[in-house]
């Protein structure tokens, strides 16, 4: 079963499974085979990357977005030469993902961090309105009841019933956690409603943020959530390995140009 399928590419397949393909192609190409082994290579660590942050699942990649399928014919056809288009989609996998990591905080960290924001200031609200809500009942009910607010009768109530107190606070606490998340997916569910999917093509915005916002994760996390040292280390390392990659890059092309200009040197000798 080849990678592609005719002139479309049906990119069902996963970086991991593009790599072993490359690997096993038998090509005189050798140093194209080298240079898409090695672009795959740091494809595989931004998907990573795009994976910790949710925004696209494991069979997820951003090679989804780029063509390359002339390559792959190119390989697996046993062909010597690279025609304008095999060199232009080489070109795009090295540009897009040079764009892509000199620009992930811009276009893709602070996107989620906005949203993340937004989500967070409007819990924060509804957590607030609920307490002042909450205590105006509570306090309206101690006034009606004729209890009143004297501090000396509530400290004489707790010492005499510590069982009892202790339960009111219990009940006071758990009311609020499970009003708390209550508002938590409420709010998620109303901005999931109303986002506007601003991240490039093929990655989820509202994927990121519904992983964002899932209970085990604070409210006040300073950052996304997959977005951390070791996560920031890995596109560092991508970015230090373009400039090698655009070297190749411009070897391979200079190369297959000198030979198309060859082959037609010896046509019009002939």
């Amino acid at each position: 079963m080849t990678i592609c399928n005719g002139k479309n590419h049906e990119k069902t397949t996963t970086t991991r499974q593009i790599l072993q393909h490359v690997k096993k192609s038998e090509t005189p190409l050798t140093d194209v085979r080298e240079l898409m082994l090695a672009v795959i290579k740091q494809y595989q660590s931004a998907d990573k990357l795009g994976v910790s942050l949710g925004l696209f699942d494991n069979n997820a990649s951003f090679l989804d977005s780029l063509s390359w399928c002339s390559i792959i014919g190119k390989l697996d056809h046993g062909k010597d030469t690279l025609d304008d288009t095999s060199k232009e989609h080489l070109t795009s996998l090295v540009d897009y993902l040079d764009e892509l990591t000199t620009t992930f905080n811009d276009s893709i960290i602070q996107p989620i961090q906005a949203v993340r924001d937004r989500w967070m200031k409007k819990v924060l609200l509804w957590d607030a309105a609920f307490l002042i809500l909450f205590s105006i009942i509570i306090g309206a009910a101690l006034h009606f009841t004729g209890v009143g607010f004297d501090k000396n009768t509530y400290l004489n109530f707790v010492n005499q019933n510590p069982w009892i107190s202790t339960g009111v606070i219990s009940a006071t606490v758990i009311l609020f956690v499970v009003v708390h998340f209550i508002v938590r997916k409420v709010v998620l569910n109303n901005i999931l409603n109303n986002l506007q999917e601003k991240l490039p093509k093929g990655m989820s915005l509202s994927n990121a943020l519904i992983i964002n916002t899932r209970i085990h994760h604070s409210i006040f996390r300073p950052n996304p959530v997959g977005w951390n040292l070791f996560q920031k280390l890995r596109l560092n390392a991508i970015i230090r390995k373009i400039e090698n990659l655009r070297d190749k890059l411009s070897d391979v092309i200079l190369n297959y140009a000198d030979k198309k200009s060859d082959d037609t040197t010896k046509t019009g000798l002939t």
